[in-house]
């Protein structure tokens, strides 16, 4: 997570995850041949402490 300090009354951050995985060759109609997933989430906190 990366923490910014845009504001100083309020903690923010920033972050992601990408995740690939192996399913049964039986899963390849549903998820693909090569699935993976994405998340990129904020986070924001009142106060002044960043932690």
């Amino acid at each position: 997570m990366y923490l910014a300090g845009v504001v100083s009354w309020l903690g923010q951050g920033i972050g992601g995850q990408i995740t690939s995985f192996v399913s049964p060759p039986v899963l390849d109609p549903v998820y693909g041949a090569h699935p993976w997933g994405m998340q990129v989430f904020v986070r924001l906190r009142l106060g002044k402490g960043v932690y």
